[in-house]
């Protein structure tokens, strides 16, 4: 009978320790469960408030230079321009805002065989545009958004050329005409307030009164300040 209750006594403490290391067993992944819910979670918070500190400024200052493939004449091959790019934006809240945006363009125009020998000389044109621009996606680290621009544009094809006027040439005249530009904006987020942009661009043009359908893109840094 004593033995009986020896062994019975045996079992429950087998038992129980089987109990114990049972829960202990079960508990690690609780509490690892436990563990990395919190640290997403105060990522997820970090994360938000980068992103809340990053989108809050009420203004962008873009500062960049780019190509441009551009028709000087109807009759003319495409040339390539290089440009420079100044454009500011006022945002009325981390998606919506208006951006103001001057161009300078320059290249040589591809000329060959005319009757007064001139090959080659070179043209400029400005662009002075503003329109709405619209944030459609921020994260940390990357954004995007897209503007539409109108406004004008001021042609010089004959500053180069001799004193020929261009039509002689076969490029438009020097006129200002209006103009029109659709860009999208991929931005890398060096910091919050400073970010590396490649904008490819498509840019209308009516000089002489035939359209110019001219694309390239833009590069460049912008700088973010101010509040919301």
């Amino acid at each position: 009978m004593v033995r009986f209750k020896s062994v019975r006594s045996q079992f429950v403490v087998f038992a129980l320790l089987t109990a114990i290391c049972f829960l202990l067993v079960a508990a690690q992944p609780m509490q690892a469960q436990r563990r990395h819910r919190s640290v997403s979670i105060n990522r997820q918070r970090r994360i938000a408030a980068i992103v809340k500190d990053t989108y809050s400024h009420k203004y962008e200052i873009f500062v960049g230079g780019g190509y441009l493939r551009f028709r000087d004449g109807q009759y003319i091959r495409k040339m390539n321009e290089g440009n420079w790019v100044v454009n500011g934006t006022r945002y009325f809240s981390p998606l919506f805002g208006i951006t103001a945006d001057v161009r300078g363009h320059y290249g040589p125009a591809e000329l060959y065989n005319n009757q007064y020998n001139i090959s080659n000389p070179t043209i400029s044109q400005y662009t002075f545009m503003a329109g709405p621009q619209w944030r459609f996606y921020r994260t940390e680290k990357l954004a995007a958004s897209v503007n539409v621009l109108a406004g004008a544009t001021m042609g010089n094809f004959d500053g180069d050329s001799k004193g020929f006027a261009a039509p002689l040439l076969g490029m438009w005249p020097t006129s200002t005409r209006a103009s029109a530009s659709a860009n999208l904006n991929l931005d890398y987020n060096l910091y919050p307030n400073f970010t590396a942009r490649i904008s490819p661009t498509y840019l209308f043009s009516n000089y002489g009164g035939q359209i110019q359908n001219n694309r390239g893109f833009n590069f460049g840094f912008v700088y973010r300040f101010g509040r919301q």
